[in-house]
């Protein structure tokens, strides 16, 4: 398991976005064969203050490496896999 977003910010970016790719792979290699969406969700102002420049050094060079990346690809939350549940379920809504 990758450290958390809190220790991260005390490593050069360089070697936490190494770490946090390593992780992604390992999680790759482990479900080889299956089609896999892992969501990464980068959210929070709070979390980044924490990091040298807000975080910049380290979200540039993990969008750059995964960009790249043979195996690994990026995508965003839209078209959603239809076997996500609906948020309204997470809260309990009942429509």
């Amino acid at each position: 398991m990758p450290p958390r977003s809190a220790a991260f910010s005390t490593w050069h970016a360089d070697d936490a976005m190494a770490n946090f790719i390593h992780h992604l792979e390992n999680i790759a290699a482990a479900t080889s064969g299956r089609e896999l969406v892992l969501p990464i969700i980068l959210d929070g102002e709070n979390a980044w203050e924490h990091f040298p420049e807000n975080g910049y050094y380290f979200l540039r060079a993990l969008y750059e490496k995964l960009a790249g990346h043979p195996t690994l690809k990026l995508s965003t939350s839209q078209p959603s896999p239809s076997a996500w549940t609906p948020v309204s379920k997470w809260l309990g809504c009942r429509k």
